[in-house]
């Protein structure tokens, strides 16, 4: 069958009961409900799932150019199978569960690898913000040209990162809630990848309670911020410790690879090392925004990597 270019020949939700198999020219796909667009081209096969599994087609086909369509009505496809061996109806059904399983991983892995490209572009967006808006359409094309990636998956990740209170997807706009925390993701995520290591900032278990420490110390303080920047005795975190981390007793074995890392600062004058007495030591300090944005960052790391493959 002739279709000329622009002609629709399904709609998205029809139960179409046909296979339709392009011999010449391109079919265009799109989904109203995802955004996704697909192109097929000569030889390809298009409503085998519908037919297989008597579901509605999941976009609306027209012709992209002037084509010709082999069409295979549903009842013609069944009665040439009925005179086939019994099993190759079953053969058929389970090649279709198996293609909608690997269509479903192919999508996982698809977020997985677009994921640092749509961090890098809200980061770029927002650089040296604290708030951002970015406009939904301007981002979901840009990624199509960066990564190449359908509307429908752009969305479904902009929706994960929306899980983890890193933005608000709005009618037209992606608002942006913390730069810092998109733009420190952006970079973990990247330094994972290149140098197939966990990023210094991802902390132990350890570093983020003697933080978690911290914060509540620099939060029950009356002392005000100089610049920023926190200082706490080490007695009253010594005592904070105890109690948020059910009885730990804080040592400078567990405050060193801070120290290292240069999240928190000593007022010692002399060389410390793991072994040196905590209370020979006056004070800590840090960046108090930064420390937040730090323990922020190590709540959502493992929650993406599990969302991502759901």
């Amino acid at each position: 069958m002739q279709y000329a270019s622009r002609e629709i020949i399904c709609r998205e939700g029809e139960f179409i009961n046909a296979l339709y198999i392009v011999k010449k020219g391109f079919l265009e796909g799109t989904s109203l409900q995802t955004g996704a667009k697909n192109v097929y081209g000569p030889g390809s096969i298009v409503g085998e799932f519908c037919l297989v599994e008597n579901s509605p087609i999941a976009e609306t086909i027209s012709a992209q150019s002037d084509c010709e369509i082999q069409i295979i009505e549903g009842q013609t496809l069944k009665d040439a199978l009925q005179q086939e061996p019994s099993w190759i109806g079953s053969i058929v059904q389970f090649l279709s569960q198996r293609s909608r399983i690997a269509e479903g991983d192919f999508r996982k892995s698809l977020k997985v690898r677009s994921l640092p490209s749509i961090l890098y572009l809200l980061s770029t967006t927002a650089k040296g913000r604290q708030e951002a808006e970015v406009s939904l359409s301007v981002l979901t094309e840009k990624m199509g040209h960066l990564a190449n990636l359908p509307v429908d998956i752009t969305k479904e990740l902009l929706q994960i990162l929306q899980e983890m209170d890193l933005l608000k997807l709005q009618s037209t706009t992606v608002r942006i809630k913390n730069c810092n925390v998109v733009e420190m993701l952006y970079k973990a995520i990247l330094h994972r990848a290149l140098k197939k290591e966990t990023s210094p900032n991802i902390l132990s278990i350890t570093e983020q309670m003697v933080l978690k420490a911290v914060i509540k110390a620099a939060q029950e303080s009356t002392e005000p911020l100089n610049n920023g920047t926190c200082v706490v005795s080490s007695a009253n975190l010594v005592a904070i410790a105890k109690k948020v981390t059910f009885g730990m007793t804080l040592t400078m074995r567990n405050i060193m690879p801070l120290l290292d890392k240069k999240i928190l600062t000593c007022s010692a004058t002399a060389p410390i090392e793991a072994t040196t007495s905590i209370e020979s030591i006056h004070s800590f300090s840090g960046d108090l925004d930064h420390i937040i944005d730090l323990m922020e960052l190590n709540r959502i790391f493992p929650l993406l990597d599990k969302k991502l493959v759901e």
